[in-house]
């Protein structure tokens, strides 16, 4: 084998003769002199075939093909992919995919499962029950303002599910509204408001708000709202508190409009009281069906027309009308009030005598009465 050149020539050193025996084993290690510092053009191929081995297989020229090679390949090769498409008519479930794969709900789900509509037209059917159909959709009504409080504003966010907790609820926050509960003296929805117990319009359970009481089963059974600033009108949906035994309005002044007739459905009422109000109209009926009541206590306000048949009221113990506008006769049918203690009809129009069936109910004679008022004009007997 020749000796190497010690410097590179200018022109490529010419290929040396191939020795005739192959090496025994390939070399682990580099040639001692590495290349010329400039590269050197290969050298030119001779017609002759070497009898030296080649470093590794020419690969023979072969044109690009669409399927797969039948030869195995030493290298292992990844499974073909599809191309990826631009545009899908169905979502994928990929995770490169540009859309979210799950398309969130259209409505959230309140109330084991309603939608804010479901839960709304729920709570409409228990209202629907105590105020007139559809008066609750009327825009700038009270019983508007107390269905949207209900459905929008109130912090329990009940279900129709609670049907008497709706029921309470919507009637007491429609006799906030009715009767200006903002300018309430204790316990509005201000927390600057003074108030011992749960504000009105609360998170608690009506049975907390102030005022109000109710039995073990929670069913409201007394309103105490006496001297409280109240003004407006007495709603009729008070009558749907099925078991409400006392209504105390008192002292308020500007509690007007007429008695609700509908008080005749209170079944269990045992005391009424609206003494000191505006009141107008007529002392309704239908108080002839509240058979458990104890005391009808109605003076100073502004009531009109005759007295009407009590004679059911058997345990009536106190029946207070003074000091209003009523007129014609003292009736004889109040003589038919067994349980009846103190009577007062005094500062009212009426006319004629006191019937001998009330004089007959004093205690003098073995009855129950104690008092009895009237400035009837009659001759015999008088009553003052």
């Amino acid at each position: 084998t020749p000796e190497p050149t010690p410097e590179p020539t200018p022109e490529p050193t010419p290929e040396p003769d191939p020795t005739p025996f192959p090496t025994r084993s390939p070399t682990d290690f580099p040639t001692q002199f590495p290349g010329t510092p400039r590269p050197t053009p290969g050298p030119t191929p001779t017609p002759a075939p070497t009898h030296r081995p080649t470093k590794s297989p020419s690969p023979a020229p072969f044109l690009p093909t669409s399927g797969p090679t039948k030869s195995p390949s030493r290298i292992p090769t990844k499974p073909p992919t599809d191309p990826p498409t631009s545009t899908s008519s169905n979502p994928t479930n990929s995770p490169l995919s540009v859309s979210p794969t799950l398309s969130p709900s259209p409505e959230a789900t309140v109330c084991n499962g309603l939608s804010p509509s479901q839960r709304e037209d729920g709570l409409l059917d228990i209202v629907n029950t105590v105020s007139a159909m559809g008066e609750a959709r009327v825009p700038d009504t009270d019983q508007f303002a107390a269905f949207e409080w209900i459905v929008n504003d109130d912090p329990a966010q009940v279900c129709p599910d609670e049907v008497l907790n709706v029921t309470q609820r919507y009637i007491m926050s429609l006799v906030y509204f009715a009767t200006k509960g903002d300018d309430w003296l204790t316990c509005t929805e201000d927390a600057a408001s003074p108030c011992e117990t749960e504000r009105y319009l609360s998170e608690a359970n009506v049975c907390a708000w102030g005022m109000l009481r109710c039995s073990d089963a929670l069913d409201l059974v007394e309103i105490q709202a006496d001297t409280n600033n109240l003004r407006g009108t007495i709603p009729t949906e008070v009558a749907k508190l099925s078991q409400l035994a006392a209504l105390d309005l008192d002292c308020n002044e500007d509690v007007a409009g007429m008695i609700p007739s509908e008080i005749g459905d209170l079944a269990f009422l045992s005391s009424l009281r609206l003494e000191k109000n505006s009141l107008v109209g007529e002392l309704p009926t239908e108080l002839n069906e509240n058979v458990e009541l104890r005391t009808v206590a109605l003076t100073n306000n502004s009531l009109t027309g005759p007295i009407p048949d009590l004679s059911n009221l058997s345990f009536l113990q106190i029946l207070s009308l003074h000091s209003n506008d009523l007129s014609g006769t003292v009736p004889t049918e109040l003589g038919l009030l067994i349980s009846a203690e103190r009577i007062f009809l005094h500062g009212n129009d009426f006319q004629g005598t006191m019937p001998t069936e009330i004089c007959a109910l004093r205690n003098r004679f073995g009855g129950p009465l104690q008092q009895l008022t009237a400035d009837c004009a009659g001759d015999n007997p008088r009553v003052v």
